[in-house]
């Protein structure tokens, strides 16, 4: 937002220190994320004339599954797609305000 709407102030904002910081606490965070995958994750030996291993998750409980499910729906989709939306939104509405204060400052031709 900051960059699009006062690219001035953002020079001074959006700096390589507050850039490194940022994709730190985002690789920490991703990783908290997904770390409910490993605890679900199995090995799973398959085949008989030639041995391989499936990775797939299995839940004690059919509850965990269906938790699980909902909370990679909730909380890596719609809650990204949703702060997108909502930044985007925020965006539109200060170009379209400011275009429009632009048009009633004009000189009419």
């Amino acid at each position: 937002n900051i960059a699009i709407l006062l690219p001035l102030r953002a020079k001074y904002l959006c700096t390589r220190g507050h850039a490194h910081i940022v994709i730190a606490i985002i690789w920490v965070l991703s990783f908290a994320m997904a770390s409910p995958v490993l605890i679900g994750q199995k090995h799973k030996e398959v085949g008989e004339i030639r041995k391989a291993f499936w990775c797939v998750r299995e839940w004690h409980e059919e509850e965990v599954g269906l938790a699980f499910d909902i909370y990679m729906l909730v909380l890596l989709f719609l809650l990204p797609v949703s702060i997108m939306a909502a930044a985007y939104t925020g965006i539109a509405r200060a170009l379209w305000r400011g275009s429009a204060l632009r048009r009633s400052m004009a000189v009419p031709s």
